[in-house]
């Protein structure tokens, strides 16, 4: 993900300086009365650079929550065929009574210290 970052933010620069060097793109007052009239264009290549890097950050970070979710959903799906019993210790469970169900203990993201799970053995 740092990678894509990278990317994006060199791109967003490399692409936002010349417009902004040869003046399709200007800031805006009061930044444009701060700032010196020849670093306009390094203001706002930087400016794209962090928002494109932001952008990657926050569509990257989303994108892993959601394929870190379906596969805990997923890992529930697939055990819970076998277990009929699980014990879920929360490490930082804030005074919670310990979950029943590994549905629920994965669902809410618990730190995991001890799993206890009795499979139902097919004959």
């Amino acid at each position: 993900m740092l990678i894509c970052m990278a990317c994006a933010s060199f791109l967003a620069g490399q692409v936002v300086h010349p417009l902004a060097y040869y003046k399709p793109l200007a800031l805006l007052e009061p930044m444009a009365s701060r700032v010196p009239a020849d670093r306009h264009s390094i203001s706002l290549a930087v400016g794209a650079a962090r928002t494109a890097s932001y952008l990657t950050a926050f569509v990257g970070g989303t994108i892993l929550i959601l394929r870190v979710r379906r596969g805990r959903q997923q890992l529930v799906e697939a055990l819970s065929g076998y277990l009929c019993y699980v014990t879920v210790y929360p490490i930082h469970s804030g005074g919670r009574e310990p979950e029943r169900s590994l549905g629920k203990a994965v669902s809410r993201g618990f730190g995991v210290l001890a799993l206890v799970a009795f499979a139902i053995l097919e004959d």
